[in-house]
């Protein structure tokens, strides 16, 4: 499953009245790191961001 996140944040209320903030701050942290990708298990577990800088992988949650 693919996540896509918004370049510009102030679009999300167009897109659903009821933001939670966590999808808002997550969208922020994406696009400040330029992070490309997340990891979920077969049982849902999420790490929401995974950073591949210097071929050091960082998770972060």
């Amino acid at each position: 499953m693919k996540k896509f996140y918004l370049s510009i944040t102030s679009f999300f209320p167009y897109l659903n009245n009821a933001v939670d903030e966590s999808y808002l701050i997550e969208n922020l942290v994406v696009n400040f790191t330029c992070a490309k990708f997340f990891w979920r298990t077969p049982q849902k577990y999420e790490v929401d961001i995974i950073l591949n800088k210097n071929n050091k992988i960082t998770p972060m949650k």
